[in-house]
């Protein structure tokens, strides 16, 4: 019996009850979660399907066949939304949480379990090092000289942390989680981080076409 008068079964219970009512992107999101050991690693995506379907049999299987995974709708849910949310990565079918999906699982996984959300400590240690890269970069210290016209997208792609070959959602994916960043800080006074709104802005403006283009590829 537990300290709240309730026993371990009815506990379990009262979790599982939880766990239905989650969307299916959080679902997968525990699955990586889980399969990384409450950590980052590297996951398959087959990995993914047969753990996913283990625990939420319900409703990750084909349409009526309850014996089968439906690997298509995960799938769909990792690149339609995890991908370019920025929680996870890609590469040859192969996924790990970013920083900002470890928090996310994580703080999940606490709250269906009633327990007090993980700190936020990660992500912002996270934001620091990605402002930090991005203050070395070529493309910005020509924004900072005011020398905009000799921007290229090169330096655009280098803003992102991605090449021309990067598939389209995680380029997505990257703008997503740079917007994050700024929109985590919308209310900073802080001169030197402003000016790096003000560059963010001018990329996704200057390249706006060719973000289009990724959208609608």
């Amino acid at each position: 019996m537990l300290k709240n008068g309730m026993s371990d079964t009815t506990q379990k219970y009262m979790l599982m009850e939880k766990s239905q009512i989650l969307p299916r992107t959080d679902k997968i999101l525990l699955t990586i979660y889980k399969l990384t050991k409450n950590g980052k690693c590297n996951i398959i995506f087959e990995d993914i399907v047969v753990q996913l379907f283990m625990d939420y049999k319900e409703d990750s299987h084909l349409r009526g066949y309850i014996k089968y995974p439906d690997s298509e709708g995960v799938n769909k849910a990792i690149y339609s939304n995890l991908r370019k949310g920025g929680l996870v990565t890609y590469g040859n079918k192969v996924f790990t949480l970013t920083d900002k999906g470890l928090v996310y699982a994580r703080n999940l996984k606490y709250k269906i379990s009633n327990k007090k959300v993980f700190s936020t400590d990660r992500l912002v240690s996270s934001n620091k090092n990605e402002i930090n890269r991005i203050k070395k970069l070529q493309g910005y210290n020509l924004f900072m000289k005011n020398e905009k016209s000799k921007i290229i997208d090169t330096d655009f792609y280098n803003y992102i942390g991605v090449s021309v070959k990067t598939p389209k959602d995680q380029i997505l994916g990257r703008i997503k989680a740079l917007d994050d960043i700024y929109k985590d800080k919308i209310n900073d006074n802080n001169v030197e981080f402003i000016k790096l709104v003000k560059y963010h802005k001018f990329l996704l403006n200057k390249f706006s076409d060719l973000i289009n283009y990724y959208k609608l590829k």
